[in-house]
């Protein structure tokens, strides 16, 4: 190696081996490709694709390409995505696609290798650090992609890297794509758990051996009268304070027979816990929310799992004056209301805070843990169902009532506990694979990285001291860019002349039958 490059090889710039976003010229009824952002691929072998439109409708306030071309994505985050590909099998051999592109366009040297360089880590890095404009609209300068080095083999040496790289990194892609199948098999495993779980089919057999458990009736009737008793001592601890009587959420008992055990009950909701919602205090208000301390739970903090922490704050003053209050740790909190997946998620709350009205608190502090639990899996695996249940127009909302009137297979308490035990054991078998899936996804990723970094380090393939340096190469693609870019002047400077020639003889046209009328 000489420089930190092997021997043969040289340094350079894209611009010294490929033209940067040429422009083509073409008659406007010719049928081209056109390639919005989204048709291309993000990984090594995929090709890209294309719809069909005529050059006249294209020609124009998009970026030009033809076949052999490497085109790739320069805004954020499709850059850092890796969207690139090199470009082939187009109609008329020719396209146009979103301005978000920069296009190369190989001299002599092979589009593969410019493809797997702008697909480098050394690339993407170097480029993403240097992204100018605002957030969600960073792009990769032109000034870095001219400038950036690009270490430049013998071009037998640069064949014998593309083939070989040809031949591996479609293995990569065929062991991520396998990989990335994964995520959505233990989704559908994590839900066929939790229907079992919630429709008895999980606990068939730990039925049948414990046929002498105490029945979910007997358990509400408890959890009823527990509730009642709070609601007294609740009631004589306002007395003392001066203060008005809480609220009686209990509400007249309405339960029957599961379908799923004779020892099991459909319950609603509201006859296990108090169903209550937050507010907003007045936002024109500033010290409501100046210097606020008190944690204001919103829907967007429900994610179907444990709640740890959240931005939103009141002050004490806002829960002191308005309808906030506080929920103790472990209450569950539906959201009601929420754009994108939001509405309908379940979270358990692990520290004492408050919330807005568009989330429903399930209020019991005096429910047994496994209790609990059940009604928080009940409601993962009800997600769907509960989202098919809001109204509303655009934003479509659950209402307070219909999460009262939810109705719940409540089963025997010992049977909750053996079915969250048994769920807790399969999900930690889940989290366990998808830990294993993480960390091979990282592998995979850096395997890609590793190869290409060898590639363009001249340790992939074996150099050969007869083939002609790099150096030289440069001299005959210099020629021969020189030759490209006066043709591609001359097209223009034709296209140009037709559209003139064309335009004239539509005004002759135009003068002659006006002449021609009386």
């Amino acid at each position: 190696m000489s420089g930190g490059l092997p021997k043969g090889w040289v340094e350079t710039t894209f611009p010294n081996v490929a033209l940067l976003n040429p422009k083509s010229s073409l008659d406007d009824d010719t049928e081209v490709a056109f390639v919005p952002m989204p048709h291309v691929p993000t990984n090594f072998s995929d090709t890209l694709r294309f719809e069909k439109k005529l050059w006249r409708d294209v020609k124009r306030g998009f970026t030009h390409f033809r076949n052999d071309d490497v085109l790739f994505a320069k805004i954020t985050p499709c850059f850092e995505n890796g969207k690139a590909a090199i470009v082939t099998s187009l109609p008329n051999a020719h396209g146009a696609g979103s301005t978000e592109f920069y296009v190369l366009r190989p001299v002599i040297v092979p589009s593969a290798l410019l493809f797997y360089w702008v697909k480098t880590a050394a690339f993407l890095k170097t480029a993403e650090a240097h992204m100018t404009g605002t957030v969600g609209q960073k792009r990769v300068p032109k000034t870095i992609v001219e400038s950036h080095p690009l270490p430049l083999p013998p071009l037998n040496e640069q064949k014998r890297i593309v083939a070989k790289l040809d031949a591996i990194m479609p293995r990569i892609d065929s062991v991520k794509e396998r990989l990335e199948k994964i995520p959505a098999i233990l989704k559908r495993f994590r839900q066929s758990v939790l229907t079992a779980a919630v429709t008895g089919k999980l606990t068939e057999k730990w039925r049948e051996e414990h046929p002498e458990v105490e029945s979910a009736d007997v358990l509400l009737e408890r959890i009823r009268e527990n509730r009642e008793e709070r609601y007294v001592n609740e009631c004589d601890e306002a007395r003392r304070k001066g203060e008005r009587n809480p609220r009686h959420f209990l509400p007249v008992k309405k339960s029957g027979f599961s379908e799923v055990s004779c020892s099991w009950v459909d319950v609603e909701i509201q006859q296990i816990c108090n169903v209550e919602t937050g507010a907003t205090p007045l936002k024109s208000n500033v010290s409501y929310y100046d210097n606020g301390k008190v944690p204001w739970i919103k829907s967007g903090d429900i994610q179907n799992g444990d709640i740890w922490e959240c931005k939103g704050r009141i002050s004490e003053k806002a829960l002191k004056e308005t309808n906030v209050k506080y929920y103790p740790v472990d209450t569950l909190l539906i959201a009601m209301y929420g754009e994108g997946k939001t509405r309908g998620q379940i979270g358990r709350l692990k520290f004492p805070a408050t919330s807005n009205q568009a989330c429903a608190a399930l209020v019991n502090p005096s429910l047994d843990e496994a209790t609990r639990m059940y009604i928080f899996l009940y409601g993962l695996s009800q997600y769907e169902r509960l989202r098919m249940q809001s109204a509303g127009g655009n934003q479509p909302n659950l209402s307070l009532e219909k999460i009262k009137e939810w109705v719940l297979p409540l089963p025997p308490l010992e049977e909750q506990k053996e079915i969250v035990r048994q769920v807790d054991k399969l999900f930690a078998l889940a989290d366990k694979v998808e830990e294993h899936y993480q960390k091979a996804r990282v592998r995979v990723d850096a395997l890609a990285q590793s190869v290409l970094a060898k590639a363009f380090r001249g340790e992939l393939v074996p150099q050969d001291p007869d083939d002609e340096p790099a150096e030289k190469l440069l001299q005959r693609i210099k020629e021969e860019k020189a030759k490209m870019e006066t043709e591609l002047k001359t097209a223009s400077r034709s296209a140009r002349g037709t559209r003139k020639n064309g335009a004239k003889s539509q005004r002759a046209g135009a003068e002659e039958k006006q002449a021609s009328e009386p």
